[in-house]
């Protein structure tokens, strides 16, 4: 473990590495999710978030295209 602070502001800011860094993540996961549709895998249930900053992070990457 460690003492990292997530801070959603901080991390979706196009200025510094934060922005281009999740850019690159959302790319990363829809190639990761296209594979796996073209190889025929189910992915499991959705599961709702259950904290607001869970919530938060995942409208944010909702965002990106």
């Amino acid at each position: 473990t460690s003492d990292y602070i997530f801070d959603l502001d901080r991390f979706a800011s196009f200025e510094g590495k934060t922005g281009p860094y999740l850019q690159y993540a959302a790319v990363r996961i829809s190639s990761i999710l296209r594979n796996a549709d073209e190889r025929g895998v189910v992915s499991g249930p959705l599961v709702a978030p259950t904290v607001e900053p869970e919530r938060d992070l995942m409208l944010a990457v909702l965002r990106f295209p």
